[in-house]
């Protein structure tokens, strides 16, 4: 095979303020603007679209450097003209790798013409598979049986992680059930990366790269390979006919901690994993080529539980428990030409292990050993590499080896030898620091650090935001500052030693607050939700739906996994101005069950044990058709229910909060337990509304058949509070009773309702 390196592949590498002739950039900043950037490739020769990962756009229309967004395409199979020719650059301008925008998304490529130079670049970007390293299976770039006739795939200064088998397989289409042999990739590089925290389940025994081609270069240089407890290779081959014309395979300055062992994964079982660097078996022919110098190359420490330096969700530790019987190889490949030089090299078998016997012959066909001597056939050659120990390397001179953190000063001798990335050098080792956030005066608010890192380190800028879960309906936490005097939230520090900051609160007290926060998009699968807040991890407030049977006189069926479900919803109501949405749970009552004169109620349950003056708070509210009059019960046994609130909905008024003329919106339905209700293992309250009542329709629905369409009723905000009232000890009302009554939020409340109120236009203060 010729070395084929077109304009647009060498083009790659010049520098980043070179533009060519038919070069296209465009600034994306979510799923929507990536997808539709890739699918405009024109895919025609010498074509070159550049999309950049970035920040949203600020008022004067500059695109921020993006910084840790998350991008999340999903399963994207781009349109056949766009990878059909030409090069797709997906990159930022974001030069720190640990604040690189993370691209998640698993890249499902079409068939190409055999005359096809596509490339496809990454720079500074982070790549993760689109549903994270615990799944099952899924590759980031796939040709899943469609044929790759690709020029070049570049990986340079990114993130790999999260990825559960391999970064990039090529499996070619069939021939009358044969794979076709015949596919073409000319060069693949990744250069400066970051492999870790990939095929950490037991299952995934897959290698990073996995070709079926015909290639012309294969380069790995200067990246770091780690915390891959379950990856088979870094690089094999498959599908494919062997080929004797020139390949050159490229591993150079690089570091692997990686090894074959059994090892305990983050679901507790035990696994057994191999890892060969390079394993081509008869794939590649006699001529092919291996340059393998100034790497690192190193067996983890047996007996050591390892925790992931990176971004990741943890799911526990990984701990290497034995290396086995059978050390992995550094180059298994049945022959070719092997150069290797100042490896440093612990733990691997000797390279004659790797060197593979003739199936013909059984002679074994590396032409040219370790070292640049002709040794074609020899044993336990040992040219081209040394121990750790002869190298003058310990564990102890890493950063935090344990961390997987395998930083090494530039004064270490290495340095000076070349051996290694360049991106392991520094010169002198961070100083660690400590963040620690203090809540005074609330038990309800929450917070979050970001990045989220195993270890900060003096220098690093962490940005703190205080989660008050207030609305714009209800407010339980008023931040009065952080101790310190500032007030900002969220608020960005630069550590320069241990921080420790106190945020200081006024708040009610809750006993269970039910706000759906967890709720993140569209569930139309829920059984239950538990309580977000709570002030006992023993007594979380439970809430479901009970479904009124279709059959008059039948009992209520729980939400359950194996029958009825009810729906999670991240934000109502659409209409209304953001701030103004909240997340919720629907109870859909069917026409026929309504019927039967039956509707379909949310249940709240939990413990009144020593508590008094319990008092229940939801908000009510439609967009599309329900009962005027919603009613709050309670109950001992969940079946004998006592009134304990009601509220009536209604058209919105002209000058009531949010938009006029329309149903949506939310009124607050509450009441207190009476007192037989306290002090119990179990009680119930239930929001349920009354058939009885007058039925009405949102104006925007238009006109409804009642006897054929469903009720939809939302329920959101659920606030349980104990002991004495929070409000004003003054009495002031002389408003018409029967006239609305709003709170401070524009929210229809009942006649119960303590604090600051409106009625008829003047606010009054009930205790």
């Amino acid at each position: 095979m010729k070395k084929i390196f077109t304009l647009i592949a060498l083009g790659t590498v010049m520098a980043a303020q070179t533009v060519w002739a038919q070069e296209t950039v465009t600034y994306v900043t979510n799923k929507t603007e990536f997808t539709n950037a890739f699918n405009a490739h024109p895919g025609t020769p010498g074509s070159v679209s550049k999309i950049i990962l970035a920040g949203q756009k600020d008022a004067e229309g500059n695109y921020p450097v993006a910084n840790r967004e998350v991008f999340n395409i999903g399963n994207f199979t781009p349109s056949a003209q766009s990878n059909a020719d030409g090069t797709i650059i997906i990159c930022s301008e974001q030069n720190e790798m640990d604040k690189q925008p993370i691209l998640q998304f698993g890249l499902n490529l079409d068939t190409q013409a055999a005359d096809s130079h596509f490339s496809l670049v990454f720079e500074n970007v982070q790549m993760e598979y689109r549903s994270g390293n615990l799944a099952t299976s899924g590759q980031i770039i796939y040709w899943n049986k469609k044929d790759c006739h690709a020029d070049s795939i570049i990986f340079r200064n990114c993130n790999i992680t999260n990825i559960p088998r391999s970064l990039i397989r090529t499996v070619p289409a069939q021939t009358d059930g044969v794979y076709n042999s015949d596919n073409t990739l000319n060069r693949f590089v990744m250069e400066g990366c970051r492999v870790f925290d990939n095929d950490i389940t037991s299952g995934n025994n897959w290698p990073i790269v996995y070709l079926a081609t015909k290639t012309a270069e294969v380069t790995f240089r200067n990246n770091m390979f780690y915390n891959l407890p379950f990856s088979k290779q870094i690089l094999t081959w498959n599908y494919c006919e062997p080929t004797g014309e020139n390949v050159d395979v490229n591993f150079e300055n690089n570091l692997v901690v990686a090894s074959r062992g059994t090892w305990r994964g983050y679901d507790g079982t035990e696994g057994t994993g191999t890892f060969d660097i390079i394993s081509v078996g008869a794939f590649l022919g006699n001529m092919a080529s291996y340059n393998f110098n100034n790497n690192i190359v190193l067996t983890p420490e047996v007996g050591v539980d390892y925790t992931a330096y990176g971004n990741r969700d943890q799911k526990g530790t990984i701990a290497l428990i034995d290396l086995g019987e059978n050390p992995s190889k550094l180059i298994a490949a049945t022959g070719g030409m092997v150069f290797a030089e100042n490896n440093v090299v612990e733990g691997y078998a000797a390279w004659s292990a790797g060197n593979n016997k003739d199936e013909e012959t059984g002679e074994r066909t590396w032409i040219v050993g370790p070292g640049g001597s002709e040794t074609p056939g020899s044993e336990g050659v040992s040219e081209g590499r040394i121990d750790m120990a002869t190298a003058g390397l310990a564990w102890s001179d890493f950063y935090d080896a344990h961390g997987c953190d395998f930083r090494l000063l530039k004064s270490h001798p290495l340095y000076a030898q070349n051996i290694g990335p360049a991106m392991m050098y520094v010169d002198q080792f961070p100083v660690r620091a400590t963040v620690t956030v203090n809540i005074q005066g609330s038990s309800s608010v929450d917070y979050e650090i970001s990045p989220v890192k195993e270890n900060y380190n003096v220098g690093d800028e962490v940005t703190i935001t205080l989660n008050d879960h207030n609305s714009y309906y209800r407010t339980l936490n008023n931040f009065l500052g952080w101790s310190d005097g500032s007030t900002e939230n969220p608020r960005t520090i630069t550590l320069d030693g241990p921080v420790e900051l106190t945020a200081v609160y006024e708040s009610v007290p809750v006993f269970n607050y039910i706000d759906f926060s967890r709720l993140t998009k569209n569930d139309n699968n829920m059984v239950s939700y538990e309580a977000d807040i709570f002030a006992d991890e023993a007594n979380k407030a439970v809430v479901t739906v009970m479904f009124a049977d279709s059959i008059e006189g039948n009992p209520y069926v729980a939400a359950s996994s194996e029958g009825y479900k009810f729906q999670g919803r991240p934000a109502k109501f659409g209409e209304d101005p953001e701030e103004k949405r909240i997340p919720c749970i629907t109870r859909r009552t069917t026409a026929q069950r309504r019927g039967y004169g039956k509707m379909d109620y949310v249940c709240i349950s939990f413990s009144t044990k020593d508590l008094s003056d319990v008092n229940v708070s939801a908000l009510v509210g439609t967009d599309n058709f329900c009962y005027k009059t919603q009613l709050l019960e309670c109950s001992l046994d969940g079946e004998n229910w006592t009134a304990i609130g009601t509220i009536e909905l209604e058209t919105r008024e002209a000058d009531f909060a949010g938009t006029p003329g329309l149903l949506a919106g939310w009124a607050d339905l509450n009441g207190m337990l009476p007192a037989e209700a306290e002090n119990q293992e179990k009680v119930y309250v239930r929001v349920i509304s009354d058939p009885a009542s007058e039925a009405i329709t949102n104006p925007a629905a238009g006109e409804l058949d009642l006897t054929t369409v469903d009720a939809f009723e939302y329920v959101g905000s659920i606030l349980i509070t104990s002991g004495e009232s929070q409000g004003i000890n003054e009495v002031n009302r002389t408003i018409e009773a029967n006239a609305p009554v709003y709170n401070l939020m524009g929210i229809r409340v009942n006649n119960t309702q303590k604090g600051l109120l409106i009625q008829g236009g003047k606010k009054f203060i009930v205790k």
